[in-house]
């Protein structure tokens, strides 16, 4: 298997209620594979969703020796070809890198998605320090580096492309995604699931609806499938 590890975080609110729909898609297709989830301290000293994207990185800092795969709370799985197909390519020792082309041409160019981000532990150690404080006032490339920011004001990924360039001895690896979103994933923001497709693998993963419970109409399906199939 091309990682050991699948890295997630979560709120202490409605947000642990994707654990168990998380946890068993991973383990349908990945059965090998542990999921680990953190979850943000009730006293944060920073907005909790902010903690919860960077605690992501510290987590797998913990597993020195495991490729990790850092991912969303609120994504799951629908194959595993992909994910596969997509790990599969990482030189060992290098931080895998997906879908830096989608802000090409932006003015995020530089910066990539945090889905997928693999790779051995202690790459995550040398990227993020284990104290969030260290943090504070971080501005490199743009405004949405300090984790102290309002979430909507803050990225991970700005975060994340900042401690690459302060961090430069970090080898890294950029992929390509290589999907369209508009067909290959089932998207909250688009929302229309084909269960026909979904059952055929037709899909690469779901970005669910949010609350969960309040949204378990959409989500049903997927939960029969995950669970029943």
């Amino acid at each position: 298997m091309a990682f050991d590890r699948v890295i997630v975080a979560s709120t202490n609110d409605h947000w642990l209620d994707f654990w168990p729909l998380v946890c068993a898609a991973w383990e349908k297709w990945f059965p090998s594979v542990e999921v680990s989830m953190i979850v943000v301290p009730d006293n944060t000293p920073i907005p909790a969703a902010n903690h919860a994207k960077i605690m992501r990185y510290q987590l797998a800092a913990q597993f020195p020796d495991d490729v990790c795969l850092v991912h969303d709370m609120d994504t799951i799985p629908l194959q595993a070809e992909y994910y596969r197909r997509l790990t599969d390519q990482r030189i060992p020792g290098h931080l895998l890198c997906v879908g830096r082309e989608v802000y090409n041409g932006t003015p995020h160019a530089g910066k990539f998605p945090a889905g997928c981000m693999t790779g051995e532990g202690r790459l995550f150690k040398s990227l993020m320090p284990g104290n969030v404080e260290q943090l504070f006032d971080m501005r490199v490339h743009d405004h949405k580096e300090d984790p102290r920011n309002l979430p909507e004001r803050f990225s991970d990924e700005s975060l994340v492309r900042a401690l690459l360039t302060i961090n430069q001895g970090i080898p890294q690896q950029h992929v390509e995604r290589g999907i369209d979103p508009m067909t290959d994933w089932v998207d909250r923001s688009w929302w229309h699931l084909d269960v026909s497709k979904m059952m055929s693998g037709g899909y690469i993963e779901a970005n669910l609806p949010r609350p969960m419970h309040a949204n378990m109409d959409k989500i049903q399906p997927i939960w029969d499938y995950i669970f029943n199939d």
